[in-house]
């Protein structure tokens, strides 16, 4: 299953990891997932398994501090996420972020009279492709 996400042009951005508070955290490392310019999809692999997959319309890090609000007690899916997170990498197996940035395609459109250029993206339809792909046993919600 991982070579198929790289052959749809996944990189590493990141990891999970546990920090010095022993707090379920992440890091990104590759600056284009820190942006929030662009509509990114993202998985979570553990060895060749991918786990999750999420949708980022803001990029990835923005999108992964808000799972880290639900793993800190925001949400019960949050708090589910964040002991299978810390479950596996208390047992020491590693926990690889991937995103790839979205395709999309810019439309003139007239809005309230003006015409204006508007790039739409695929981030929705790749999100729900890749779902429907993959299957990821982490994913509760999106999957048709």
């Amino acid at each position: 299953m991982l070579r198929k996400l790289l052959e749809y042009n996944f990189d590493i951005a990141g990891s999970m990891l546990i920090d010095q508070d022993n707090k379920v955290n992440y890091k990104i490392h590759i600056p284009e997932y820190k942006s929030q310019k662009n509509g990114q999809v993202y998985a979570w692999v553990i060895g060749e398994e991918i786990v999750y997959i999420g949708m980022a319309s803001k990029g990835v890090q923005k999108r992964l501090s808000e799972h880290r609000g639900g793993w800190r007690g925001g949400s019960p899916t949050g708090i589910l996420k964040e002991a299978q997170i810390r479950n596996e990498l208390q047992e020491g197996r590693h926990i690889t972020i991937y995103g790839r940035t979205c395709d999309y395609f810019e439309q003139e459109v007239e809005i309230l009279g003006k015409k204006q250029l508007v790039r739409f993206s695929l981030v929705e339809q790749e999100e729900d492709a890749l779902l429907k792909e993959f299957q990821p046993t982490w994913n509760t919600n999106g999957l048709k």
